[in-house]
């Protein structure tokens, strides 16, 4: 049970998150998380390979459960996360089709409103 509820749970959740993926950055493994997104970085195929396992087996050995259909366990030097792709080949990050969309859609509902609710302007 969480003191405070539901509405805790983002906040416990990073805070247990934040100890497992300081432990694998000794190691050392390179992460970048937002709340239940992981990106690993490695610099050799082996490597990340290496890494997907480690990491995939401390969080199940700590009781998080992983949505293998969700994840993209092979490396890559091309690939989409939080709305973005990143390129390693290029060198460049740049907003996915979906995203540029649904800015565009938020950005037209907002030039057309009279009074712009906070919540809105922060999904900018």
């Amino acid at each position: 049970a969480l003191p405070f509820g539901l509405s805790s749970a983002p906040r416990v959740f990073t805070k247990v998150l934040a100890v497992l993926v300081a432990t694998l950055r000794v190691v050392p493994v390179r992460l970048q998380c937002y709340l239940d997104d992981i990106l690993i970085m490695s610099s050799t195929v082996s490597q990340a390979r290496v890494n997907t396992k480690l990491t995939s087996q401390i969080l199940r050995n700590h009781g998080f459960s992983i949505n293998w259909s969700k994840s993209q366990l092979s490396p890559s030097t091309r690939l989409s996360h939080l709305g973005a792709i990143i390129d390693t080949i290029e060198n460049k990050v740049f907003l996915s089709t979906e995203r540029k969309s649904s800015i565009r859609t938020l950005v037209d509902s907002i030039r057309h409103s009279k009074r712009i609710p906070l919540a809105d302007l922060s999904k900018l």
